[in-house]
């Protein structure tokens, strides 16, 4: 006598950053440093290209966190074009966790931002990690296969062959092109 058991088999995951992969936070960014009289340019920047490609100072990067990432700011971003979309056809394939350096305090906030996005129902996993760990070895612990991420920092690493596959999300342009038109 043997039962047989319908087992949903597992998915491979993907992990994928928050904050200028999903949500559109390059609108408030460019928006606040031009506050500053710095432009930042119409297409987006990670940090890395911000802070090394500009007049623009860790500091004050910093300040532009702590205004931008600010709970009340974070209810006010929208979601990246076409992410909603993106998630569904990526969740055929993978168990979707969003993976955000923000710290745990800004779980509530960030739980109504996915909520009134209508993303949460779409993601299987919500992961915040702070600063003070790296995506990638966060990655290698859970046996995350992708992690995809705007900001190269969290995806350079030696790769030791058991790094996931890191795909580096630049954007796009705020509104779409039109080809062939004058």
């Amino acid at each position: 006598y043997y039962m047989t058991l319908k087992m949903k088999p597992r998915k491979p995951f993907i992990a994928i950053d928050l904050g200028g992969t999903i949500e559109d936070t390059w609108t408030d960014k460019s928006a606040w440093f031009a506050s500053k009289g710095i432009d930042l340019g119409r297409y987006p920047l990670s940090r890395t290209d911000i802070v090394d490609g500009s007049r623009v100072t860790e500091a004050l990067y910093l300040e532009m966190v702590a205004s931008v990432y600010s709970d009340e700011h974070i209810l006010g971003h929208r979601p990246v074009a076409g992410c909603y979309e993106a998630l569904i056809a990526v969740s055929v394939h993978f168990d979707l966790i969003v993976l955000s350096s923000r710290p745990e305090s800004q779980r509530a906030v960030t739980v109504q931002w996915l909520r009134q996005n209508g993303l949460l129902r779409v993601i299987d996993d919500l992961v915040l990690i702070g600063s003070d760990v790296s995506k990638l070895s966060w990655c290698q612990r859970h046996h995350v296969s992708i992690l995809i991420d705007d900001d190269v920092r969290h995806l350079q690493a030696e790769d030791d062959g058991t790094s996931p596959t890191r795909i580096h999300y630049t954007g796009c342009t705020p509104q779409a092109s039109h080809f062939g038109q004058s």
